[in-house]
């Protein structure tokens, strides 16, 4: 493990030891869990976008209701 240091202001640490004691684990691992969230939201904006996508997607086969098919279910079973 890696040392560090890491300079927070009262009011936040305060906060910490409150949570800390609150959930029974160390100010240490709400550090880490903190950094983890954050360094992986970091990576959602082409999860945004991938989400973005397949709702545009939705949202054009939803205005294609009317369309006809031009193919039957049966169609889509293997008869061999």
């Amino acid at each position: 493990m890696i040392r560090k240091q890491v300079y927070i202001e009262k009011r936040q640490d305060r906060l910490l030891k409150q949570r800390a004691k609150a959930l029974r684990t160390t100010e240490a691992e709400l550090i880490r869990r903190g950094l983890d969230r954050t360094l992986i939201e970091a990576g959602t904006e082409s999860r945004k976008d991938s989400w973005q996508s397949a709702l545009d997607l939705m949202q054009r086969r939803k205005r294609m209701r009317g369309a006809r098919r031009t193919w039957h279910r049966e169609e889509l079973y293997d008869r061999g």
